[in-house]
């Protein structure tokens, strides 16, 4: 997941660079504001990078989505107000507007300002990636979390009631230890259990005392059920346990 997060952050920010580079060596071709020549350089580029932007701004900022496609290509097509409905894709084909012989419009001018929009919402989406990664982080760690629970479950009604015990302890211990880098709390202990995690949880005001004695009970039954040499567990109990670990994932973060 590290690994993926850092590669989203490197793509977007050359895609950044790209996006700059590719509008500065178009302002300072040879076209005048009043031509439409775009280099051929930057008919081939930009397409890739409108695609690969394209796709980005939808997965992390859906709500610009329409803005941004707007900028390349205007569906309506112009209208008398030229300056605010011709769009990138009207300079790439080359299209030169004219209100009156003699009288060209800016075409390269529009072309700059709807590239400057677009690159300003990658920019947007650029500021948001942290947050936007957290949550698929934890998108994909509560499914986990299901697959675990819905597992012990299973384990429990087919009569491996220590293994169900034991696993839906190990999903509770990696969801406390979520919330304790939550709330920036460093546990100095070697190899925490549950009740580390707990008693740092309700010394830092995060539990209070009847989320720490719930958690509490949990961590029993789950004990009960690592610890060969202790009584039997009932299945009744991990199916209780079982449904306080679900309880804790939901709720407590």
């Amino acid at each position: 997941m590290v690994a993926q997060i850092d590669r989203m952050k490197n793509e977007l920010d050359q895609l950044l660079k790209d996006g700059w580079d590719m509008l500065k060596k178009e302002v300072q071709s040879g076209s005048t504001a009043h031509e439409a020549k775009p280099t051929a350089e930057l008919v081939v580029s930009y397409q890739t990078w409108y695609t690969l932007a394209l796709g980005v701004v939808k997965q992390i900022i859906p709500e610009r989505y329409d803005e941004f496609k707007a900028m390349y290509k205007n569906e309506k097509g112009i209208t008398k107000d030229i300056l605010q409905t011709y769009r990138i894709k009207d300079y790439l084909d080359g299209l030169v507007i004219t209100k009156q012989v003699g009288d060209p419009i800016s075409v390269k001018i529009c072309f700059t300002t709807c590239f400057i929009t677009q690159i300003g919402i990658l920019k947007a989406a650029q500021a948001k990636i942290g947050s936007y990664l957290v949550d698929i982080a934890s998108i994909v760690q509560a499914e986990l979390f299901d697959s675990e629970i819905d597992a012990a479950n299973e384990l429990n009604e087919k009569g491996f009631v220590r293994a169900a015990g034991t696993l839906a302890g190990v999903t509770l211990e990696r969801h406390l230890a979520k919330v304790a880098a939550n709330h920036g709390i460093v546990l100095t202990v070697h190899r925490p259990e549950i009740s580390d995690y707990n008693e740092a949880l309700k010394r830092n005001t995060v539990f209070d005392i009847s989320r720490w004695r719930f958690i509490q009970q949990l961590a029993d039954i789950r004990n009960l059920c690592a610890h060969v040499k202790e009584r039997e567990p009932t299945r009744e109990q991990v199916a209780e346990m079982i449904e306080g670990v679900k309880k804790v994932i939901k709720t407590y973060f």
